[in-house]
């Protein structure tokens, strides 16, 4: 994985916002995820551009998609034709752009995705967006990948899923989100660079004002000012060719990207498919070489 995972960034960097220019973080304090309490007195996003985002038009899809789903687990979704029409066209905008056609293509050669693109789409559709039940009780099929991973649930008091600095920001923006600090990094000091495109923090979050009910996550680790795309291509690609746990280097970042799936039944039949459960990074940890010399 690790020679397509860094094609993916460089090709991302003519979509990606900048640091500094486009977005700026104000980390503040950090804390251990057992830590109790707020270390953070401000929002943690001090600016975004909202013209930068409005003129990208995979980042424009991906808003559309963030008010179609149900928080908490075992509630099921009701799709509307509207929503339907916005997941093509996140599709159709994604395909458009040199990430994904080079996902496509790495795929293609290692014969785990069909040549044409209509297929292809048809693939994405399926691993993304393809409801299932991710509680075995549940009625109905109350979850997807796409949720899961870019919007996130609630599951008995706890914030899953939800690793997208989009979302985050937009929660943030709209008074439902709450920062309480960044965690306390394995591969870097104490302090964290304000610029940084990987963070890991500490959170709660509520669904919608009226909500007086804040829900945390303990650990959320998210890339910050990648394009959508890029998530979906890197998932993607791990998902079909990687392991549950892929330690590579994307771009300047050495990290250990996790990637599960779940088996749950075709419908109604009794076979069973293999869905993405859940995709995200971690700050890869120490090699034996990297903490022998980090005791000095």
């Amino acid at each position: 994985l690790d020679n397509g995972v860094d094609k993916l960034w460089e090709l991302d960097a003519k979509n990606r916002l900048k640091p500094g220019k486009d977005y700026e973080l104000d980390l503040q304090c950090g804390k251990k995820p057992y830590h109790k309490g707020d270390r953070a007195s401000r929002p943690l996003f001090k600016s975004v551009n909202e013209e930068a985002i409005n003129q990208r038009p995979t980042y424009k899809a991906f808003l559309n998609l963030l008010d179609n789903y149900e928080r908490a687990v075992a509630v099921p979704e009701i799709e509307t034709y509207s929503e339907k029409k916005e997941i093509q066209t996140f599709l159709n905008a994604i395909m458009e752009t040199d990430v994904m056609k080079y996902c496509h293509q790495w795929l293609e050669k290692k014969k785990l995705a069909s040549g044409d693109v209509a297929s292809f789409k048809k693939l994405l559709h399926k691993i993304w967006f393809k409801p299932y039940k991710r509680e075995y009780h549940s009625k109905a099929p109350d979850s997807s990948g796409f949720e899961h991973v870019f919007v996130g649930e609630e599951r008995d008091g706890k914030i899953i899923g939800c690793h997208n600095w989009i979302q985050l920001w937009h929660e943030e923006k709209l008074g439902n989100l709450n920062y309480l600090g960044f965690i306390y990094p394995r591969r870097r000091g104490a302090e964290r660079d304000e610029d940084e495109h990987l963070m890991t923090i500490q959170y709660e979050w509520r669904e919608g004002k009226s909500d007086k009910t804040w829900e945390i996550k303990p650990v959320g680790t998210s890339w910050v000012g990648v394009s959508p795309e890029f998530e979906i291509a890197l998932y993607t690609m791990c998902f079909l060719a990687g392991e549950k746990e892929n330690n590579i280097d994307v771009g300047p970042y050495r990290v250990l990207i996790k990637c599960y799936f779940i088996m749950r039944n075709d419908g109604d039949s009794r076979r069973k498919l293999k869905f993405l459960s859940t995709s995200f990074p971690e700050e890869a940890p120490y090699s034996k070489d990297e903490a022998t010399y980090n005791k000095f």
